[in-house]
């Protein structure tokens, strides 16, 4: 169990997972308002790979059927004019808990480094934090369907997130889904897994 398991096991503790949640979107509500913390900040830059991002999202396109407007992301590198990252919520509670514990361990040191300075929107990203690892990290378990590409001109508030808070966002849930509840979600995560036989 790493950092991110630990944390996540502390904050739950005593009050249980829905609690721990409610606990979790207010603090990112009241840090993001919070001129003085430094562990959320708006920004309006381009994803940085490695970086997590919260923020509103309106698609282009109109023909969509369902979409996320408020995606906690896990960036990745750009491509071809648009933002892409792992929408953690779309992931299932466990395996997210799993992955960002796995992301975190892998790249410890890094991210160490990179937390020197306490100040979410100053610290570095991951350079080798990249779309094909990602893609075929998740692809191995079937969930590269929460790898997301975003226009940056509609995304809307967007806020980074310093990475010894990744444990809250973890447990975080903004109830953003248009379109789609979760079961609906969940079976389309399915299905995605049938097709490619895991």
């Amino acid at each position: 169990m790493g950092y991110i398991k630990e944390e996540i096991k502390k904050l739950v503790k005593g009050k249980g997972k829905s609690k721990a949640s409610r606990e979790s979107n207010q603090w990112f509500e009241k840090s993001l308002k919070d001129n003085k913390e430094k562990a959320v900040g708006s920004i309006r830059s381009r994803f940085i790979p490695g970086k997590m991002y919260v923020f509103e999202y309106t698609p282009i396109t109109k023909d969509i059927q369902w979409y996320d407007d408020n995606p906690v992301v896990l960036a990745l590198d750009p491509y071809d004019g648009d933002d892409i990252g792992i929408n953690i919520t779309m992931l299932p509670p466990k395996f997210r808990e799993e992955f960002l514990d796995e992301i975190y361990n892998r790249y410890e040191s890094s991210i160490k480094s990179a937390s020197k300075k306490e100040d979410a929107k100053k610290q570095k990203g991951l350079p080798t934090f990249s779309y094909k690892g990602a893609k075929r990290y998740l692809e191995s378990f079937g969930y590269d369907f929460a790898i997301r590409r975003y226009k940056p001109s509609s995304k809307k508030n967007q806020a980074v997130v310093a990475y010894k808070d990744w444990c809250k966002m973890a447990i975080c849930d903004f109830d953003s889904l248009q379109g789609i509840n979760k079961q609906q979600l969940i079976k389309l995560f399915e299905d995605h897994r049938r097709k490619k036989n895991i």
